[in-house]
C-alpha cells in the first residue's frame, strides 16, 4: 500500500511540473542553476504529495492538491539567478555574508517571480512564507 502513495505522488508532482509551460520552464532554470536547487525542489514536492494523499482528506478540500505541490516545488524558486546558492537550503545562522544575503533575497525575489504567473494563493503563500515557524522566529515576516 505505500508504494502505490509513492507512486501516485510522483506521477502528481510530474503531472503538476509539466501542467503549464512557465512551470516546466521554472523546472530548467532550477537544473541551470545547480542540482541542490533541482533534486531539494523535487523532493519537497515528492514529499508533499505524499502527505496530501495520505493524510486526512478532510483537511484538504478547500485546498488543491496541485496548488500544494506546486508551491512546494516552487518555494526556492527565488534562487534562480542568484550568484550564490547557499549548500544547505535551509535557514542557517552560519551563512557567510553573500549567502546570508541569497537567503534574504528568495523569498521577495520567489513571489515576484511566481506572481507574474499565477494568483493561486495557496501557491503564493508557501513561496511568501515557507521558511515562517510557529515561534515566530521565521523570515521574512516573524509570523
Amino acid at each position: 500500500m505505500k508504494n502505490s502513495y509513492f507512486f501516485e505522488a510522483q506521477d502528481l508532482v510530474i503531472d503538476v511540473i509539466h501542467s503549464s509551460e512557465w512551470v516546466t520552464t521554472m523546472m530548467h532554470l532550477m537544473k541551470l542553476a545547480g542540482n541542490n536547487l533541482y533534486e531539494h525542489s523535487i523532493h519537497v514536492a515528492l514529499l508533499t504529495a505524499s502527505m496530501a494523499l495520505s493524510g486526512n482528506q478532510e483537511l484538504l478540500s478547500d485546498i488543491s492538491i496541485d496548488s500544494l505541490i506546486l508551491g512546494a516545488f516552487l518555494h526556492d524558486i527565488g534562487y534562480i539567478g542568484v550568484p550564490c546558492i547557499p549548500n544547505r537550503l535551509v535557514m542557517n545562522h552560519e551563512y557567510n555574508p553573500i549567502e546570508k544575503m541569497a537567503f534574504d533575497i528568495h523569498i521577495t525575489a520567489g513571489i515576484e517571480q511566481v506572481r507574474l504567473h499565477t494568483k493561486d494563493h495557496i501557491v503564493l503563500d508557501i513561496v511568501s512564507k515557507h521558511h515562517e515557524y510557529l515561534d515566530g522566529s521565521g523570515a521574512p515576516y516573524g509570523l
